[in-house]
């Protein structure tokens, strides 16, 4: 029987739970892939962005800290979001078709 924890029952929370781990897991591990598989590009794209912050080490920490995580978080909500909307159109594009 499954676990109920104050009335809700916590079965189908931790199956999500556990394919989004091995979902992120492998994302993880496809980056890891591909980081290693083209480092030397890297390195020169990297150079290329960001060797004009040279002399000031403190504005190149924030750059790679916080402004390039903001613009590649934000590509990334906002590819998954057109992805998402175009399942649910084509869902209620087929929906429609039925009845």
């Amino acid at each position: 029987a499954p676990q109920k924890n104050g009335g809700v029952t916590v079965a189908p929370y931790i199956k999500q739970l556990t394919v989004w781990l091995c979902v992120v897991t492998a994302m993880k591990l496809c980056m890891l892939g591909i980081m290693m598989g083209f480092e030397e590009y890297w390195q020169v794209l990297s150079s290329f962005c960001l060797d004009w912050l040279n002399p000031h080490p403190k504005a190149k920490l924030v750059a790679v800290m916080c402004v390039v995580p903001a613009i590649f978080n934000g590509l990334q909500f906002w590819l998954q979001d057109m992805f998402l909307a175009a399942k649910k159109s084509s869902s209620q594009i087929l929906g429609n078709r039925g009845g």
